[in-house]
């Protein structure tokens, strides 16, 4: 029974060990598979990576090759694409990203060109105004000729040729006889047109060997290299003949005369510096505005030449002076009248030809006072009642010495009329109410206005409150009372003015 079990037990154990080396076969057999099918696999991996490297190397390659001729400035370069996968797709960004750059250089170059044909264009038109800007630095707008600036600094440079050369040169100094009456009378349009007149007769004669120009308003400089004294009278002797020729006319036909006073000087004859050479010539010319005609004043003396001074507003010009060399009072006195009394015609909406006539009016109102004696016109306390009835007869005075005038009949009868009363109890006649010409209603104001304003000797000026309180009791009985009232709205449109 022992051994029974025992052969069963030794069989046993020989099956175990056979199927052991059975399993020990299967398991190296398929150890084998799995390490063959590991090796396919990774040939198989491998090979697809070559594939794969084949596909995308190649394509970044190109891409590269393209990079680095656009980068070295070849836009006309691009990627060739024929894989439809992602490489392909790049390749498309790419050649759009070097589309859009060589689209945007193209732009920026358009830019660039078109900037610079704006800067040309710009530089040229600088250029032009700088040399506008240069001309109108250096010319006179209203007569083209040599402005004051370029006057002085031409007058600078000759003198120190002529001191370096040794040859002279003068100077010849001018202005128009009464031009303020004359713009007053004529208007300054007109006026105008006489400063460019007497501006193309200097021009033509200056031609290129003298410097012509406006010294400023109505005066003017011409420079003379080379010459002396006598050859500038000679040039102040062309230039009044050729003067004198001109038919100038206002706009109602009548022959304007233009009269000129002229003064010349010479260095180095008179003077060792441009600056004085200046202030002889115009010493000379004011000179020339005392004498009657033209003449030439000694070895030593000035030249002095012009138009016959024997027009009405050089007379009535040497008037107003005289008045002022008397009285600077009455001339400030004069000056202020004339600006106040067209600023009430043109309140009161009178024409343009009587606003000019009342500014005229207001400056020679009170050229009758030069009978008054000094004791009198200047006294610094209240007249006498003889003094008074002296100082009344100026009016009358004033009207006869302007009475061969070439103006209005309204600036006569105003100058006559400026110290009547509305209720009759003025001088010199005792008009009243609407017997006294409307012009010299209106001056009346004004000069009572300035009279008020101003300081005098015996007072002190008024204020604005006590002129306008003046003003208001004199309406009706000194004054006309619409006028005043047209005048208290004009200086109470004036204050708002200052007050803004």
């Amino acid at each position: 029974m022992i051994d029974g079990m025992e052969q069963l037990a030794s069989e046993q154990q020989a099956k175990l060990v056979a199927e052991r080396s059975a399993a020990d076969k299967t398991a190296d057999t398929t150890l084998m598979m799995l390490i063959a099918l590991s090796v396919l696999a990774s040939l198989a991996e491998v090979a697809s990576l070559a594939a794969l490297s084949l596909s995308v190397l190649r394509p970044l390659a190109t891409l590269q090759t393209a990079v680095r001729a656009i980068t070295s400035g070849h836009l006309e370069a691009r990627v060739a694409v024929s894989d439809p996968e992602e490489v392909a797709s790049l390749a498309w960004d790419f050649n759009d990203m070097v589309r859009a750059r060589k689209q945007a250089e193209e732009a920026l170059r358009e830019a660039r060109d078109e900037l610079e044909e704006r800067v040309e264009e710009r530089t040229a038109a600088l250029q032009v105004a700088n040399e506008e800007l240069q001309r109108l630095s250096t010319t006179d707008d209203l007569t083209g000729l040599a402005n004051h600036r370029l006057l002085l600094k031409s007058l600078t440079r000759e003198v120190e040729r002529s001191t370096e050369a040794g040859h002279p040169v003068a100077v010849l100094m001018l202005d128009i006889n009464g031009f303020k009456l004359f713009n007053d009378t004529y208007g300054h349009a007109l006026g105008d047109e006489a400063l460019r007149l007497v501006a193309g007769v200097l021009q033509e004669l200056s031609g290129d060997s003298a410097t012509a120009g406006r010294y400023g308003g109505d005066e003017f400089l011409v420079i003379l290299p080379g010459a002396d004294k006598a050859a500038a009278g000679a040039f102040a002797d062309r230039l009044s003949t050729a003067i004198g020729e001109i038919e100038f006319q206002s706009k109602d036909g009548r022959r304007v005369p233009i009269g000129l006073s002229l003064g010349v000087a010479s260095f180095p004859e008179d003077t060792q510096s441009a600056d004085h050479l200046l202030a002889v010539a115009d010493a000379a010319m004011y000179e020339a505005k005392r004498l009657s005609e033209v003449e030439r004043q000694g070895p030593h003396g000035v030249s002095v030449g012009g138009a016959p001074f024997d027009n009405a507003f050089g007379a009535l010009d040497s008037l107003v002076q005289a008045v002022q060399y008397r009285d600077h009072y009455t001339k400030t006195h004069s000056d202020l009248v004339a600006e106040y009394a067209a600023k009430l015609a043109l309140r009161a909406g009178l024409s343009e030809e009587a606003t000019r006539a009342i500014r005229i009016a207001g400056i020679l109102h009170d050229v009758g006072k030069l009978i008054v004696p000094d004791d009198i016109l200047k006294k610094p306390g209240p007249l006498t009642a003889e003094e008074y009835e002296v100082m009344q007869r100026h009016p009358l005075v004033g009207e006869m010495l302007i009475r061969e005038a070439p103006f209005l009949e309204d600036v006569i009868q105003a100058v006559g009329c400026h110290h009547e009363r509305y209720d009759g109890k003025g001088y010199p006649r005792g008009l009243r109410s609407e017997e006294i010409p409307l012009l010299g209603r209106a001056l009346a104001i004004a000069d009572a206005y300035s009279a008020m304003s101003l300081d005098r000797p015996y007072r002190k000026a008024l204020s604005e409150d006590e002129i306008v309180a003046e003003f208001q009791a004199g309406a009706g009985t000194t004054f006309d009372p619409h006028l005043v009232e047209v005048f208290l709205g004009m200086l109470q449109a004036e204050k708002r003015a200052r007050a803004a």
